[in-house]
């Protein structure tokens, strides 16, 4: 059985365990705990209960959680809304753009006055503006951007939709390793985690809005498709 440790999700290898004490440590979160209470319940074949459904577990807080026929599970995560990196994101790019916009019209109205400074100048502000839009888009993402995850037999489907448009990449099934819990990044020194895609030597983050306790029972009902989709490892 996986040993996961009740703190951040992660899979507990045995060099982290120690059998005769009855102690683990995490390798993620040094988390210390012990390891008989963190060992996974029989599963429900063993015990002759049926087999749970995403809709029975607590409700998590995503839009949509779906158990498929196909023994896979479709996933939709919320929008994170104007808030946090995004509410300060969008408000840098704003006046970033604002001022970009006030410097580029008067180089233009110099130009025109035959007063100002070569043409040139406005390709070197060009790049200053492509900094500027791509700070907008990513705050636009941050803001209004869904994640859909698919797991299923036939492997492992991302898509990312941000106003109407989506960008998709899938993994086959034996690429995919185990979902685990990580530090996206620091917020006033105060890590902040999301759910971790470990697929090869490829790692993508997702699920940043959601609350802990939440983030441990998404990663753990995707390890648990996971492991009923590759029975074998």
């Amino acid at each position: 059985m996986a040993l996961r440790c009740p703190d951040c999700g992660n899979a507990v290898r045995g060099e982290a365990v120690d059998v005769a004490a009855d102690s683990a440590t995490c390798p993620y979160c040094d988390r210390a705990f012990q390891a008989s209470t963190a060992l996974p319940p029989a599963s429900p074949e063993a015990t002759g209960e049926a087999k749970p459904d995403a809709s029975d577990a607590p409700p998590p807080e995503v839009a949509y959680v779906e158990r498929t026929p196909d023994g896979g599970i479709n996933v939709l995560l919320p929008k994170r809304g104007m808030r946090g990196r995004a509410s300060f994101f969008f408000g840098f790019a704003s006046l970033w753009n604002l001022l970009m916009f006030a410097v580029s019209s008067a180089i233009v109205w110099s130009l025109i006055e035959d007063e100002g400074p070569p043409w040139f100048v406005l390709l070197f502000l060009s790049l200053f503006w492509v900094i500027g839009l791509g700070m907008l888009r990513w705050a636009c993402w941050l803001a209004w951007g869904e994640t859909a995850l698919r797991l299923g037999p036939e492997g492992l489907g991302r898509i990312r939709k941000l106003f109407g448009r989506s960008r998709s990449r899938r993994f086959p099934l034996e690429a995919v390793e185990e979902f685990t819990r990580s530090v996206a990044y620091e917020q006033n020194d105060t890590p902040v985690y999301a759910c971790t895609i470990h697929a090869g030597k490829k790692e993508f983050n997702f699920a940043h809005k959601l609350s802990d306790a939440n983030q441990k029972w998404l990663v753990a009902e995707l390890n648990r498709v996971l492991g009923e989709l590759k029975p074998g490892e």
